[in-house]
């Protein structure tokens, strides 16, 4: 995408939106659930914004709107990285800055901005490679979450009570409550609101199986 002064002050907003929406996730995620329940409460603060969210953004808006939704990721991976590492963990110290600062996702969002600030236009073979591994988002997604599925029976997955709460708060109220904050929002530009909207609505992402594995949480109750 060429640099303009639109799209510059388009970034700016979508970053505050982003921590607008994340921060009201994270506020009902905790009415909802109490500490313990650390589980609970990083599967309903934090959507599956970059696997499920970006592609429903692409399909439903267009691809020029995922240049919104890459803010949205952003400040996504830096809350999992800190908030929901210490509610996983329930460790202040397990909260570090070099994972958060060097991770994949903030390494690629770092170098996409620059890119756009710089007069570069990328090789379009370039651009073709990374178009065609942007379309295995939701696939390897998939894939992630049916590893995880294996390892529970079927009694686990249906029987949890808490299970269809998350799914409640995920689905239901923290879009709704998103999309009556955004429509008080001076944005201005539909397109962003709409596009915060959708991937702050976004199911329970396959992170909060990740997240409690890599941290010695319980990644099987995770699942269901």
């Amino acid at each position: 995408m060429e640099y303009s002064r639109e799209k510059a002050v388009g970034l700016l907003l979508s970053f505050l939106a982003a921590a607008a929406a994340l921060a009201l996730s994270v506020i009902m995620s905790r009415v909802f659930f109490h500490r313990k329940m650390s589980v609970e409460s990083f599967g309903a603060a934090f959507s599956n914004a970059g696997f499920m969210g970006i592609p429903l953004v692409s399909s439903v808006i267009g691809p020029d709107a995922v240049y919104y939704a890459a803010a949205f990721v952003a400040v996504l991976n830096i809350l999992q990285w800190t908030y929901g590492v210490y509610l996983i963990t329930g460790n202040k110290s397990a909260v570090s800055a070099k994972k958060i600062l060097l991770n994949p996702v903030m390494l690629s969002f770092v170098m996409g901005v620059v890119l756009f600030f710089l007069p570069v236009r990328l090789p379009v073979f370039i651009s073709e490679i990374l178009g065609t591994i942007s379309q295995m988002n939701a696939p390897i997604a998939m894939l992630t979450v049916g590893f995880y599925l294996a390892q529970v029976s079927p009694k686990e997955f249906f029987c949890d009570k808490h299970s269809y709460a998350v799914c409640a708060v995920r689905l239901i109220v923290i879009p709704l409550l998103t999309a009556v904050m955004l429509a008080f929002l001076p944005l201005g530009d539909d397109t962003l609101k709409l596009t915060v909207l959708i991937l702050a609505a976004a199911p329970v992402g396959s992170n909060v199986a990740v997240y409690a594995q890599i941290h010695g949480g319980d990644h099987k109750r995770s699942v269901c």
